[in-house]
């Protein structure tokens, strides 16, 4: 039973997983894998159980999604993310860009409240 709707948990091969995403691609399902494996997660990846829509094989098999998630029941993508508990291969900090792949290398340097203001002195 989750905790609320950000903190999914699931039954993943017999091992109890926090579910880190839904419905995901094999190419994302990858990315993710990989980075939290770099960062000492255990990660349970399973097929989605869902009919496919088209009757040829060659395409079913690029529409299968997948669940991933970790075994350490109180991990969190959120609070992971905004807290820069994960890191990416030169130890710098995730973004959420990098995370969503809307990035291609991760430049997060700074941190997601810092805002770069010029106070005038009056």
């Amino acid at each position: 039973m989750a905790i609320n709707k950000l903190h999914d948990t699931d039954d993943i091969n017999g091992i109890k997983c926090a579910i880190v995403e839904r419905n995901i691609s094999y190419d994302r399902c990858v990315f993710l894998k990989n980075l939290l494996e770099l960062n000492l997660y255990n990660v349970f990846i399973k097929p989605v159980d869902s009919k496919p829509t088209t009757s040829t094989e060659s395409e079913t098999n690029v529409n299968v999604l997948f669940i991933l998630g970790v075994d350490n029941l109180l991990f969190n993508t959120t609070n992971a993310l905004y807290g820069r508990a994960i890191k990416d291969h030169r130890g710098v900090a995730v973004s959420w860009d990098y995370w969503h792949q809307k990035i291609k290398s991760n430049t997060d340097y700074k941190p997601y409240f810092y805002k770069s203001i010029e106070y005038e002195n009056n």
